[in-house]
């Protein structure tokens, strides 16, 4: 059972720098989104702009493991 779960840790762990390496290039090209977040005009249920990292965080781990 143990050589089953070694095999997929290097794989996981390869989709996971790649997965990250993306959004960190994403990240990097929309640096001033804050800022442009900030000045719009939101309803009142919009999310609050420190909310999107941890949910963009979660979100492409989630990617790197259903890969």
């Amino acid at each position: 059972m143990r050589a089953q779960l070694a095999r997929p840790v290097p794989s996981l762990l390869a989709l996971l720098a790649l997965t990250y390496g993306v959004a960190v290039v994403g990240g990097l090209a929309a640096a001033d989104a804050g800022g442009v977040y900030r000045t719009l005009r939101r309803p009142g249920w919009a999310p609050p702009a420190w909310l999107f990292g941890p949910v963009w965080t979660v979100l492409y781990g989630s990617i790197a493991v259903a890969a």
